[in-house]
């Protein structure tokens, strides 16, 4: 049975006394389940680290082998509510270089709240388990958070940003995110814009109201991994729409049994590249990007059944500018604007700019 505990578990806020709960039990079970029944206030509480740059952090604290439910919540996207799991407070540098292992959150409002700035950091997640929250992780501008392995499943957000001026670094290797309504939502910046990078991560969803996975004006790193929809009607718009500083998708498969009428939606100032396998070729089709910035974005996909890739779509780009004088005698195959060239073959100085091509031992410009 769920033991039931109606008050706050632990306030773990003296400084430098570095905590490790861990479960423990001698009849075989590997993980203790609490139930928090209050829906409001916090499960556990933690701000015992030292508040300065100059301090050597200690390790080996934070939690193991724990299952903090909020009231026996068992429904999709949370029960309602404002009960956090662990509050992470500002006072001290909270849980900095904490290790969270084989912890699971479900059912609280916020799962894992931290609002601390800068001097908090470090903190690492193995295989964590978050369910049914409406939020899992709400972080202002703490970095990085690490997060290896685990499930992220039912909740209506998977990462938040608290404040319009939250900077956080999210870093996350084979995360599995299914049945969310959003995986990471940066809706709140106004000037800044965080990172969260993902390796082999799998994005997954049952239908287009949960097929928008990242949005807001974050910058985006994901290498490999899948972004999937698994049914549905209609179109989804889009499976990510972001406005952070760069945004990058290597070597990932994307799928869906309706149309997407663009991968990204990419917005200023972001820029970068796109690109991976299209197991859906008839609903997932280019130009794949559009935005006020589409233009700054390349993509290079293979498709379903193709037997060469997709040709890279380079909206526009610019060559670094020479002069006649300075165009050498180098290997032919080489590709130069020359800003003082006339338009003809072979090239020649004082004219307004031509692109000059260097073809059989001749400078050639048109």
């Amino acid at each position: 049975m769920v033991p039931a505990i109606a008050l706050p578990l632990l306030f773990l806020n003296v400084l430098n006394k570095y905590p490790l709960i861990e479960y423990y039990e001698t009849s075989g079970e590997t993980q203790g389940c609490l139930n928090f029944t209050p829906t409001t206030g916090s499960a556990i509480f933690v701000d015992y680290a030292e508040n300065s740059v100059n301090t050597t952090f200690a390790s080996a604290h934070g939690m193991k082998n724990i299952h903090l439910i909020n009231n026996n919540c068992t429904t999709a996207l949370g029960c309602g509510g404002t009960a956090s799991g662990i509050e992470v407070g500002t006072t001290n540098a909270g849980d900095s270089n904490a290790e969270y292992n084989n912890v699971a959150l479900s059912g609280f409002n916020i799962g894992y709240r931290n609002l601390g700035t800068q001097n908090h950091f470090g903190v690492v997640f193995i295989n964590p388990q978050i369910f049914f929250n409406g939020i899992g992780f709400q972080v202002h501008q703490v970095g990085p958070i690490s997060i290896f392995g685990g499930s992220c499943v039912s909740n209506n957000k998977v990462i938040a940003m608290a404040f319009t001026d939250s900077i956080p670094n999210i870093v996350a290797i084979a995360m599995d995110c299914f049945n969310n309504t959003l995986i990471v939502d940066a809706t709140n910046f106004t000037t800044n814009a965080g990172n969260f990078e993902c390796d082999a991560c799998h994005f997954e969803a049952s239908n287009q109201n949960q097929g928008l996975f990242i949005t807001g004006k974050v910058s985006v790193v994901l290498k490999g991994g899948v972004a999937e929809l698994d049914g549905g009607v209609g179109t989804l718009a889009t499976m990510f729409n972001v406005s952070g500083e760069n945004f990058f998708a290597d070597k990932m498969t994307f799928s869906s049994p309706i149309v997407i009428t663009n991968l990204l939606t990419a917005g200023s100032p972001v820029e970068g590249t796109i690109g991976g396998f299209i197991r859906n070729p008839t609903n997932i089709a280019a130009p794949f990007v559009t935005g006020t910035n589409a233009a700054k974005i390349y993509t290079n996909f293979i498709s379903w059944g193709a037997t060469t890739p997709t040709p890279w779509y380079l909206p526009s780009f610019q060559l670094n500018s020479t002069i006649f004088s300075n165009l050498g005698t180098p290997a032919n195959g080489n590709f130069r604007y020359c800003s003082d060239c006339k338009i003809a073959n072979p090239c020649a100085g004082s004219g307004t700019g031509a692109f000059a091509k260097r073809l059989n031992g001749v400078w050639v410009c048109n």
